[in-house]
């Protein structure tokens, strides 16, 4: 009993030293916060691509190049980024050394806000203009991303289809498909 007694008086007086300077102290830990990214303004750019474009009615395909520039704007959403494109570009078709082509589009897009990189997907309309074949307008759509080299410079790559059917009343259905890459200036 007395060994009972010994070891309760000792862990009552133990403990009270311990508790005399308070609670242990949790010191608070840091989170690092990824900068907020803010696609959100304006844009100009340049592009060049490289692809195919066929003719349905006559079966003929043709290699083909651009280069042209784009204007834009997009509101982020915060996770969302909407906004609206338009661009022109000079189309150099294999075999054709005289020839003066292009094309005009004006685009919707609707991308993910993936901090410093942008998936998009974009639609809207299209006006090919044929310097030996007529000009007519179509539809226009495609996929893209865009990354940021740093906040006002972007490069990114996409690809566009375009169709236009019954090209120029032809009878003719004309589809286009495009691979290009961008880089652009943001405001």
């Amino acid at each position: 009993m007395r060994k009972l007694t010994f070891l309760s008086a000792v862990l009552a007086v133990t403990a009270g030293a311990a508790l005399a300077d308070g609670m242990a102290q949790v010191s608070p830990t840091t989170t690092l916060i990824a900068p907020a990214s803010d696609w959100s303004g304006a844009y100009v750019g340049l592009s060049a691509g490289t692809g195919q474009a066929e003719n349905k009615g006559t079966n003929a395909e043709v290699d083909l190049n651009t280069y042209g520039v784009f204007a834009g704007y997009n509101y982020d959403m915060g996770q969302y980024v909407i906004g609206a494109e338009v661009s022109y570009d000079q189309i150099d078709i294999e075999g054709c050394r005289s020839c003066d082509d292009r094309v005009m589009r004006v685009m919707a897009r609707i991308g993910y806000d993936a901090g410093r990189a942008l998936p998009y997907l974009t639609a809207g309309f299209a006006s090919l203009d044929l310097e030996n074949g007529g000009n007519d307008n179509g539809f226009a759509y495609g996929v893209g991303a865009d990354f940021k080299v740093t906040d006002r410079i972007v490069v990114g790559a996409q690809y566009i289809q375009h169709d236009f059917n019954d090209f120029n009343d032809t009878g003719n259905d004309l589809k286009a498909g495009v691979f290009s890459l961008r880089a652009a200036y943001r405001f």
